[in-house]
């Protein structure tokens, strides 16, 4: 936070506050100077969808010759992309963290239409738990890649999860990111 007269500076010229950096932790030699911790919440909206796993294909090239290439499924690239936004509208232009944090996954998935009132309502209530895809490990790691260079500079410096799967009338994934009280290593 700027006082005084480096403030009165950035109002009289019409600049914004300076946003302080987080991103350069992780450059040898650099002492990061602890600010305010990041707090941050956001909701992905629709039915939670885990990481697809990459494909191959063979392609050609122009002169004929042939070659294995790989991509990641267009799914997985859309979810990600939805993840990036929900997270950088959370972010109201925060720099990403570089300290330690821990992150809260609540997914919430939508009912199947097939099922019974009876069993719908058990659902609903958490006694019928979703024990089908996605799998947890493969919505997180979608979540995590999704808020990379937006919430943290990786998600390398993520220490505690927590993650849960359940039932509910609106499909949509919750995270909240949390700083540690600890210093990166």
């Amino acid at each position: 936070m700027l006082i005084g007269t480096e403030l009165s500076n950035c109002m009289a010229n019409g600049l914004p506050e300076p946003v302080p950096s987080r991103a350069p932790a992780h450059l040898p030699g650099f002492e990061p100077e602890r600010r305010a911790k990041l707090s941050v919440e956001f909701v992905i909206p629709g039915e939670p969808k885990g990481k697809g796993r990459a494909r191959s294909r063979i392609a050609k090239a122009g002169d004929g010759r042939q070659f294995v290439t790989h991509y990641t499924p267009k799914d997985t690239v859309e979810y990600e992309n939805l993840v990036r936004m929900a997270a950088h509208e959370a972010m109201a232009g925060a720099a990403p963290t570089s300290f330690p944090c821990a992150v809260s996954i609540w997914a919430y998935c939508s009912v199947p239409a097939s099922w019974s009132n009876k069993k719908r309502a058990k659902a609903l209530a958490g006694e019928v738990l979703p024990t089908g895809k996605p799998d947890l490990d493969n919505l997180e790691k979608a979540i995590l890649d999704g808020m990379n260079k937006i919430v943290f500079r990786d998600d390398a410096v993520v220490c505690d999860v927590i993650k849960r799967k359940r039932y509910a009338e609106t499909p949509r994934v919750q995270v909240i990111v949390r700083e540690l009280d600890a210093e990166p290593a």
